[in-house]
């Protein structure tokens, strides 16, 4: 029998992604910009979450929501955040779940793009 894959830096052990452990792993080291994308696309692209977050902003079609802070080294603590296409009716310091699938990464954001539903909590 075939040892099991390694479960990626963020995933408990139901195979949960964890926001603060992803975001410390792409986020939080000295990894440059191009180096935390290359690992997300190994590691969590396509990855379903359910993350629970507080919207910060808001547009037409997106809302972003913090989903975590993280203590990094050369920045101190930073929030983490994920932007969704919704038209979802909620407004700013709302607290919601967000579910559905990565699908980008910005570092420069220090926020991840999910491909899902936005609902209030």
């Amino acid at each position: 029998m075939a040892p099991a894959p390694p479960t990626p830096a963020g995933s408990s052990s139901a195979g949960e992604l964890d926001p603060a452990t992803v975001a410390s792993a792409l986020f939080g080291g000295d990894m440059l910009s191009f180096q935390a994308a290359t690992v997300f696309g190994e590691q969590y692209y396509g990855r379903k979450v359910r993350w629970t977050g507080t919207v910060t902003a808001r547009t037409e079609t997106q809302v972003r929501a913090d989903v975590c802070t993280i203590d990094t080294t050369l920045f101190g603590p930073i929030q983490v955040g994920v932007v969704v296409e919704s038209g979802a009716t909620v407004k700013e310091g709302d607290h919601v779940v967000v579910a559905g699938t990565l699908s980008a990464i910005d570092s420069l954001e220090r926020s991840f793009t999910v491909d899902g539903t936005v609902k209030r909590a």
